[in-house]
């Protein structure tokens, strides 16, 4: 178990059932657990970061679930700022998430 797959039971443990986001080279793992759960989590792929941030916004105020936006890192967390910061604007705790590879950097 690594810790992708601690991080998609730990959503299916607070009752998460889909997640929105934009697959990258860096949340490979995610994705992969993803598919072992997909009975579990549904996975709705946006067209950028930015939409999955507002797409996961708007689900969460829709259905009074969480709305899960996940993005790769690098830029991805950038493109993710303006619906954060609506949520934050309106007091509403909503995560999103990013996922970081160690596995390309050499010493």
């Amino acid at each position: 178990m690594n810790g992708a797959d601690i991080l998609a039971e730990m959503l299916t443990g607070y009752d998460v059932d889909t997640v929105f986001g934009v697959p990258g080279d860096t949340n490979v793992s995610f994705y992969e657990a993803l598919r072992h759960r997909e009975d579990e989590i549904t996975h709705v792929m946006a067209r950028d970061e930015r939409s999955a941030g507002y797409i996961a916004d708007a689900y969460g105020r829709f259905t009074n679930r969480p709305g899960i936006a996940e993005c790769p890192s690098r830029a991805g967390p950038m493109y993710t700022l303006p619906p954060e910061t609506l949520r934050f604007s309106e007091h509403i705790i909503d995560p999103s998430r990013t996922c970081r590879s160690w596995s390309g950097l050499r010493r």
